[in-house]
């Protein structure tokens, strides 16, 4: 499919004196006809000495070999996916094979490899092949800063609390905060620390 047509011929049986018979060969097929099969038909011409009995052919027109390959992508945790596309490769005519690209995952898939999936729809005129691609989804950047406090010597910590940046799709960051001063601590200043938990989709 997609080629010009073949030069075609014939076995020419019972001439004599190196007579050359009249005929023609032709096919309605040509470089855009489907695959399947066609007739080559002989056209005779005249030939006053010979009683020319023919037979016609068959063309065959094969599949095309083509092939689409997905294209890998990537985005960062909570977004949307990017746009799927392929190379498409072996096409001929200005035809576009069908297809579609697909992948399972979404805003809310965690950080990992998930296919992209090539499901081919029907091409009648080629044998296509097809190869899944990847996307990654990377972590997404947050923070957590601990607020500052102040109390009165001899107090009672105050409830020690963080701003927190970055998340997505409603999720809440393992963290913890703590301070070594107590209520029996002297004047003066304390860290307080943000000790961070197992956050797997996100830096």
């Amino acid at each position: 499919y997609g080629q010009t047509n073949p030069t075609f011929d014939a076995a020419v049986v019972g001439a004599v004196n190196g007579d050359m018979l009249a005929f023609t060969l032709a096919s309605g097929a040509d470089q855009t006809s489907g695959a399947g099969s066609y007739p080559i038909v002989v056209t005779l011409g005249t030939n006053p000495n010979y009683d020319v009995t023919k037979h016609d052919g068959a063309l065959m027109v094969v599949k095309a070999a083509a092939s689409v390959t997905a294209n890998d992508k990537s985005k960062t945790y909570g977004q949307t996916n990017p746009t799927f596309d392929a190379a498409v490769v072996g096409t001929v005519n200005g035809d576009i094979l069908a297809y579609t690209l697909a992948s399972a995952a979404d805003q809310t898939s965690g950080v990992g490899s998930y296919p992209i999936v090539v499901t081919l729809g029907v091409n009648p005129n080629y044998e296509v092949s097809k190869t899944d691609g990847t996307l990654t989804i990377g972590k997404a950047s947050a923070s957590v800063t601990a607020n500052d406090k102040s109390k009165t010597y001899g107090q009672t910590n105050p409830a020690l609390d963080a701003q927190v940046t970055g998340t997505v799709n409603g999720d809440t960051l393992a963290y913890n905060l703590a301070t070594v001063a107590t209520q029996t601590s002297d004047v003066g200043n304390y860290p307080i620390v943000v000790t961070l938990g197992a956050n797997a989709n996100y830096d």
